[in-house]
């Protein structure tokens, strides 16, 4: 099971927002961080620190430019709006459609289960006008029902543009199961027939590797 956390404030003195994933166990764990200019990230394998952005990284030496001989002249491939055109009939088809709705039934499936499981928070803001300021209240006006009431918004239709608030997301999700679909939609065999249609060909009908 892969866990993560989002959590962050914003205001006139500081701004600090954060982000932890780690699975069950603490086999690995990642996390990164935002002040207001820098942004640092840190893994860990076990107790173990295998990554951490923070620490100045080594210097390279600069390499010596090698010349080359001769250099053979490149393919010229097609454009995506030649390759498009080429398989017109196989993009319109009726396999093609039907992979294309099993394709996004398994992206929703992926997206839904990854989706946070909890979110709080609350926000003043002002976007500079009034329009715009009732603009984005009603798109959130959309969204609050899935909020649970857990979000509150607080609009300031007077002032200049400015933001402040805190927040906290937190999710969990089974990696097993997110890779299972994924590869279900690769190993598609009317995706790898598209991929393989879809690939560039040069200008005199050779594949390119």
């Amino acid at each position: 099971m892969i866990i993560y956390r989002i959590k962050g404030i914003k205001n006139d003195e500081i701004t600090d927002v954060s982000a932890k994933v780690f699975s069950l166990l603490r086999l690995f764990t990642f996390t990164v961080s935002f002040d207001g200019k820098d942004v640092l990230t840190k893994a860990y394998i076990l107790f173990f620190k295998v990554h951490d952005s923070s620490k100045p990284k080594k210097k390279e030496e600069p390499k010596e430019e090698t010349q080359t001989e001769s250099e053979e002249p490149e393919e010229e491939k097609e454009s995506m709006i030649e390759i498009l055109k080429r398989n017109k009939d196989l993009l319109l088809s009726d396999e093609t459609k039907a992979l294309l709705e099993r394709t996004l039934n398994k992206l929703k499936r992926i997206i839904k289960h990854i989706l946070p499981k909890k979110i709080t928070g609350e926000a003043h803001y002002s976007a500079g006008s009034p329009d715009n300021t009732g603009y984005i209240m009603g798109l959130f006006g959309m969204l609050y029902p899935s909020f649970n009431g857990n979000v509150k918004l607080y609009p300031d239709f007077d002032s200049d543009a400015f933001f402040e608030g805190k927040g906290l997301i937190k999710g969990r999700f089974f990696l097993l199961a997110v890779l299972i679909l994924a590869l279900r939609i690769a190993l598609d065999k009317q995706m790898r027939k598209l991929f393989s249609a879809l690939k560039g060909r040069t200008k005199d009908g050779r594949h390119t590797t």
